[in-house]
């Protein structure tokens, strides 16, 4: 499964689907070109990093390493990913055939916290809002916890000026279309 062009998220799941192959008694390999989590209850055993999977433990794993194959007892699999790359799926048989492997790419994860400068005059800071993909919101407080309410913005940046009403720490916060979130105070 892809995720729909231009949503970004802090994650992406991907759910693989084995079908019914010409190979006599299948077993479901995948790998990744980066670190992933498979869901508690699938089970899953490392293999080997070459080109094919090789010997596979006999414990079950949740966490995935980068660029190691997976056996898998499950014929949909859902994988979550952090990161953007590629997925690599194949079915074998004991006797080393295979069917034709499949890969997906991997899109939309966005890995980037957005960023807060602030530029302090007197009681007026100047706050610049930056994000490498889609600003959502930003907002300004006196707490270091995190904000509920925020004022809507969008594009990759942005300067408000915003006035103090007295002396203090103020916190400002940004945050982006995928809902990470940055502070700094002034």
């Amino acid at each position: 499964q892809s995720p729909s062009s231009g949503t970004y998220a802090q994650s992406r799941v991907i759910k693989i689907t084995y079908t019914a192959t010409n190979i006599q008694t299948p077993e479901y390999y995948f790998k990744s070109s980066v670190a992933a989590t498979v869901a508690s209850g699938v089970v899953t055993h490392a293999c080997g990093t070459s080109t094919n999977p090789g010997t596979c433990s006999a414990s079950s794993v949740t966490t995935l390493a980068a660029n190691t194959w997976y056996k898998t007892s499950s014929t949909t699999p859902s994988i979550t990913y952090t990161q953007n790359g590629y997925l690599y799926a194949q079915t074998w048989d004991p006797a080393d055939n295979t069917a034709a492997a499949s890969t997906f790419t991997i899109t939309n994860v966005d890995t980037a916290v957005p960023t807060v400068s602030v530029a302090v005059s007197g009681k007026i800071a100047t706050i610049t809002l930056k994000d490498n993909l889609s600003l959502a919101g930003y907002a300004v407080n006196t707490s270091s916890t995190a904000v509920s309410s925020w004022t809507s913005i969008t594009g990759t940046s942005a300067t408000k000026t915003w006035t103090a009403t007295e002396a203090g720490t103020y916190y400002a916060w940004v945050k982006d279309s995928s809902g990470r979130t940055a502070k700094l105070s002034f």
